[in-house]
């Protein structure tokens, strides 16, 4: 188990938590070179966007199942799941959607605080009780 009770104290505390080397340099390594695959360089999306898959707000992104066997399964990795199920405090969980998204610098703007999407795919808000 590589989530500690004090990491999961820390996201309660103050909203996120970092822990080193959650995947292993496999999984990493393996999801990168399907991002290499599915995605774009740099190069290829600042001079050739035409010709390339692109989101309507910037960059490119696909979602599952359109990726490939690693990427698609990243979100339902054993220790992801069991990381939010922990921070959550349930079992009972359901993935609402999953996708991959490059950012490219220089051609949008994707200056923004850090937040979280769940009013688009929630009836849902997080609770606000504090649980610890």
């Amino acid at each position: 188990m590589r989530v500690s009770e004090d990491h999961l104290q820390q996201f309660r505390r103050q909203g996120y938590t970092v822990i080193e080397h959650f995947l292993s340099a496999t999984v990493l390594s393996a999801l990168r070179a399907e991002i290499e695959t599915l995605f774009p360089s740099w190069y290829q999306y600042t001079y050739l966007p035409r010709y390339l898959p692109a989101a309507p707000w910037g960059g490119c992104a696909l979602d599952v199942p359109f990726l490939g066997e690693q990427l698609n399964l990243i979100a339902v990795h054993p220790e992801i799941i069991d990381l939010v199920e922990r921070a959550l405090g349930t079992r009972n969980i359901l993935l609402a959607q999953s996708h991959v998204w490059g950012k490219y610098t220089g051609l949008e703007s994707f200056e923004q605080d850090l937040h979280v999407d769940f009013m688009i795919s929630s009836i849902l808000y997080p609770s606000s009780e504090d649980q610890l």
